[in-house]
């Protein structure tokens, strides 16, 4: 097999992958720390991870109606000769999709984590930055955001967050604006878009909604 037509193949049958990641980058935001290496790596990972559970599936499916199926992603990639299978990697697509809603899940909830606390093996709470860990936290709804830069004081819902590698960026609604230096009520508005550098906002965490202000 030439060369040309081995890597031709390869990025087909990676096509489960690059959709599983794509999904996954997707839902869970882009990590611009990661090196090619890495994300060539995962990409590999997620396409064996798709086509392993799709084998599974098949061979699942073989026991339970006694058919004798085959699967021929791993011989038409070396094998030129065995046409690809079309559906086959439309299958293992849509398998890849449910592995991105899993994994992304997964790195949500911190799952992993919180089973390796649950036995002692860490102490790590997995975000990468505290920023994100605080919007995960599920009383991190309404909260008091104190703009440094501008005097103020917004209390809301937040609706959206920028992912960690950005501009510190939030999206408020059903916002109260206050002045930061003394706690006096400025305006009302419905929603709130707001950008600064890292170390100008302050998120807190009330105990409820109806809490005062304080200066």
């Amino acid at each position: 097999m030439e060369l040309n037509n081995f890597v031709l193949r390869l990025i087909i049958l990676a096509l489960p992958g690059i959709i599983t990641l794509y999904i996954l980058r997707f839902l869970k935001g882009p990590n611009a720390n990661k090196k090619d290496w890495e994300n060539i790596f995962e990409l590999l990972v997620l396409s064996l991870v798709c086509y392993l559970l799709f084998y599974c599936c098949v061979m699942v499916s073989n026991l339970i109606k006694g058919t004798n199926d085959e699967v021929v992603f791993i011989n038409a990639l070396f094998d030129e000769k065995i046409r690809i299978y079309w559906p086959e990697i439309i299958w293992v697509s849509l398998i890849g999709v449910c592995v991105a809603f899993f994994l992304s899940f997964v790195d949500t909830y911190k799952l992993i984590n919180k089973f390796g606390r649950l036995i002692k093996v860490t102490k790590r709470y997995g975000d990468e930055d505290v920023w994100e860990f605080v919007h995960n936290l599920p009383e991190a709804e309404w909260v008091y955001v104190r703009d440094h830069k501008l005097d103020l004081i917004y209390y809301g819902f937040v609706q959206l967050y920028s992912d960690t590698e950005k501009e510190r960026e939030l999206l408020i609604n059903d916002v109260d604006v206050y002045r930061n230096s003394d706690g006096e009520f400025i305006y009302s508005t419905k929603s709130i878009y707001i950008c600064r550098d890292k170390y100008d906002l302050t998120i807190e965490i009330p105990n409820n909604k109806n809490l005062e202000v304080q200066k």
